[in-house]
């Protein structure tokens, strides 16, 4: 995408690349919100659950920076979006063609990210559910997987195949010490400090106007804060200070934008804590649903939350085995940004449906709330 905009703007060529980010961004929000109907009911949850997702700072974040995390969101998405119609749909015709749209989605992605050869195994798992609800034929299933599994993984594989040839006499950028590295823990990847209060004060990834100086700060320094608050400082805060006043100086904040970095950092936990308990919930009913398909949450549930998991468990997985897993951002929210959108929309879902009767009002009301608050912050 690079050399293709520089080809074509010269040096306006990374701007030109940050509009097709913007465009392709756009594009999967309008497949995104169609999907929604699967998942939520309600039109006044869904929009709450789409203007959630958008205006995030790493949503917004991740669509201008020039970086191949970009390019992941609209095949991600239109992956689930053609999954989600191919088996909904009970014409054969029909579902073929989805699923053709979403082999093409998981194969193009390949090219973005390198993480897209896993997610055939999650439309795997996906389709066994099917089969094991009785929503899906065997034979059916195995016709799609032949499309949507089998087609994507060998590409991604023969494509991974090529990069390392490729790359086979430059130098290893990446390492990884499978005994641990030390550098981030398995207790700091898994459970909360006590020391994870100091992010409310938002505080940023440089320390110095020069990012090579070999300064730390708070969220580059090992162990200091546990994963859980990395995410919620990197998903609600502009925690790079992108946004800042100029490029080069990424150290300090402007009054009303540190400010308004502080509240957000406080805001998300009403977000994030209400969404972990219902992916915690859901995550134990698919588990179960597998031995017991009546418990199955709802199709589109099921779609989004194994996507979602499929994208997210080996990226963070590999954290406290990766050298400068803090100092170099692997922590930072941007690289699981798909996940993100799958398991917010989700979790939306999950609390319009836990609503029943009078109480339903006031929980879309404060639901409306609390995302344009944040939305607005």
């Amino acid at each position: 995408m690079g050399s293709l905009c520089t080809r074509l703007a010269g040096a306006a060529g990374f701007t030109l690349a940050s509009y097709v980010f913007v465009a392709l961004a756009g594009a999967a929000l309008w497949l995104l919100h169609d999907s929604l109907r699967y998942v939520v009911k309600a039109p006044q949850a869904r929009l709450s659950a789409l203007a959630l997702v958008a205006f995030l700072p790493v949503s917004v974040v991740t669509t201008v920076v020039y970086a191949a995390d970009a390019l992941a969101l609209f095949p991600f998405v239109l992956a689930g979006w053609s999954l989600l119609r191919c088996l909904s749909d009970p014409a054969p015709r029909a579902r073929i063609s989805a699923a053709l749209l979403c082999g093409l989605a998981l194969c193009l992605g390949n090219v973005a990210k390198a993480t897209f050869m896993t997610l055939p195994l999650g439309v795997a798992v996906i389709l066994l559910l099917q089969v094991r609800r009785r929503a899906l034929e065997p034979g059916a299933a195995a016709r799609v997987a032949l499309v949507v599994v089998a087609i994507p993984l060998a590409f991604g594989l023969w494509l991974s195949s090529q990069a390392r040839a490729a790359e086979a006499s430059s130098p290893a950028r990446h390492s990884f010490d499978w005994k641990g590295t030390g550098e981030m823990t398995l207790s700091s990847l898994l459970i909360p400090k006590p020391g994870d209060l100091r992010i409310l004060g938002a505080p940023t990834y440089f320390p110095t106007p020069d990012p090579n100086s070999g300064k730390r700060t708070l969220v580059t320094t090992d162990n200091a804060l546990s994963y859980p608050a990395l995410m919620q400082l990197g998903i609600f805060t502009d925690v790079m200070n992108l946004a800042g006043n100029n490029v080069v100086n990424r150290t300090s904040r402007p009054g009303r934008q540190a400010m308004a970095s502080r509240f957000c950092a406080a805001w998300g936990l009403a977000i994030a804590v209400p969404a972990l308990v219902a992916l915690a919930g859901l995550a134990a009913a698919t588990v179960t649903g597998a031995f017991t398909p009546a418990r199955l949450p709802g199709m589109g549930v099921v779609v989004w939350l194994v996507l979602g998991a499929t994208w997210y468990l080996p990226l963070v997985a590999i954290l406290p085995f990766v050298h400068h897993a803090y100092e170099w951002g692997y922590w930072l929210p941007r690289l699981v940004l798909p996940a993100v959108w799958a398991f917010l929309i989700v979790a939306v879902g999950a609390v319009e449906a836990r609503a029943e009767g009078p109480s339903k009002r006031r929980v879309l009301l404060a639901l409306t709330v609390t995302v344009s608050i944040q939305c607005a912050a």
